[in-house]
């Protein structure tokens, strides 16, 4: 599985990455600080399978994020992370093309 995160945070970006690449094998995390750089690796990685975009981003936001990745890459698999518990932004994130409930 070959997994996209989009993380403007260095050091949750890094530690996040690494737990993902452990937590079971076969899987390879690329990673990107803005959504921008992001699509530009999606481009180049035909067989991307999720990307997982930040919520808050300097750049944008994560909805505009999905929104970008959907227009683009509309097979790929898109996923909002956020601390935030809020059923508005998970509804939110869903019109925006997020993978998921």
């Amino acid at each position: 599985m070959k997994v996209l995160l989009i993380d403007d945070h260095p050091l949750f970006g890094f530690g996040f990455a690494q737990a993902l690449s452990q937590g079971a094998s076969g899987i390879e995390v690329l990673t990107a600080p803005t959504i921008q750089d992001g699509l530009v690796q999606a481009a180049a990685q035909p067989d991307l399978d999720i990307v997982l975009i930040d919520y808050r981003l300097g750049d944008t936001d994560g909805l505009a994020g999905l929104r970008h990745f959907g227009d683009r890459f509309p097979l790929v698999a898109r996923v909002l992370i956020s601390g935030d518990e809020d059923p508005v932004l998970a509804q939110r994130a869903r019109a925006a093309g997020a993978s998921g409930r």
